[in-house]
């Protein structure tokens, strides 16, 4: 399959389940950000809105906005603060006021975006894309995630032209690929958008990892 029938087919299957109707009782799509990043993957659950709260994996949250936290039962401490947790996933907003970081909600996109906060994996990220960016980095607009077998993609608002997927690795490094990765022989550049769509390699025969923020242009 072809680039051009990948993403015909990944554009198809994100229409037929945007347009399944959605109980209200059931926990629905919501879009977190981070600064200039967008959550874009996690392999326990991604953020979704449950009884009108975004609830967000509580320990991946945690690393995410450099808070130190430890999650026993139904309760996530952070510091002082005993947040309630729901089968492992805290509500964002509570998290976010537990480390003083400011929460804006657009109710008609779906999307929490969350103050970068001034350590931890979305700091370290947003830092590094900033510098391959040359210091110009405007906030990753809102987009939709849709994966395959060995594929992370996004679908944008309209044409996208960056997309660099930020991953934790081992002993606590950053791995990113994607736009603003650099070039080598051994791994040259390659443009990961075509249009709305931007893909990575990801999965059991690509990059894997427990979660994932990109920054998307």
């Amino acid at each position: 399959m072809n680039a051009a029938t990948r993403g015909r087919a990944l554009l198809t299957l994100l229409a037929t389940s945007t347009a399944a109707a959605v109980s209200p009782l059931q926990p629905q799509a919501a879009h977190v950000h981070i600064g200039a990043l967008a959550w874009v993957y996690d392999d326990a659950t991604l953020p979704a809105l449950v009884n009108g709260r975004v609830q967000v994996p509580a320990l991946h949250a945690c690393a995410l906005l450099g808070a130190p936290c430890t999650l026993t039962g139904a309760t996530l401490r952070v510091g002082a603060a005993a947040l309630p947790a729901r089968n492992g996933t805290v509500a964002l907003k509570a998290l976010a006021d537990a480390l003083r970081l400011g929460v804006a909600w657009d109710e008609r996109a779906k999307v929490a975006t969350v103050a970068l906060p001034t350590s931890g994996f979305a700091f370290d990220a947003q830092t590094l894309a900033r510098e391959r960016a040359n210091g110009t980095l405007p906030p990753s607009p809102n987009v939709r995630v849709v994966t395959g077998a060995n594929l992370l993609s996004v679908v944008g608002p309209g044409p996208l032209r960056s997309f660099t997927l930020f991953t934790p690795g081992e002993g606590g490094t950053l791995t990113y690929l994607g736009s603003l990765a650099p070039s080598t022989p051994d791994n040259p550049g390659q443009d990961p958008c075509n249009g709305q769509l931007c893909s990575v390699a990801f999965g059991p025969d690509g990059l894997r990892a427990p979660y994932a923020v990109a920054y998307v242009q």
